[in-house]
């Protein structure tokens, strides 16, 4: 996490034993131990806080507003035809297939 390595631990366990004594080393280790977790959870609510707010202000850019108009209106004008559109049959397109099949045969 600290960028430390076995050795660097045993060193360290090994000054708090001359230093602090072998009653209050356990003592310590859970109290720094109890700081690293609230730091972390302190960070991780700062975090979806962040997360919240980039949010929000993703919902009221131009683009996403532009989007969110168009779909509103084009729903709109969707629901008011009396005839589903997706019900419909391409007529276009089946005209087109079959005129482009006439010429081919002609000029064959």
């Amino acid at each position: 996490m600290f960028g430390i390595g076995f050795p660097e631990f045993i060193l360290i366990v090994v000054v708090g034993l001359v230093v602090l004594g072998p009653e209050k080393l356990p003592e310590l280790a859970k109290k720094v131990v109890k700081i690293i977790n609230d730091i972390k959870k302190a960070a991780d609510e700062l975090k979806n806080q962040l997360d919240e707010e980039k949010t929000a202000i993703d919902a009221v850019k131009p683009e996403n507003l532009q989007k969110k108009i168009y779909d509103k209106l084009a729903g709109d004008i969707i629901s008011d035809l009396p005839v589903d559109p997706l019900a419909l049959k391409p007529a276009s397109r089946n005209v087109t297939g079959t005129n482009e099949v006439e010429t081919k045969k002609e000029s064959a």
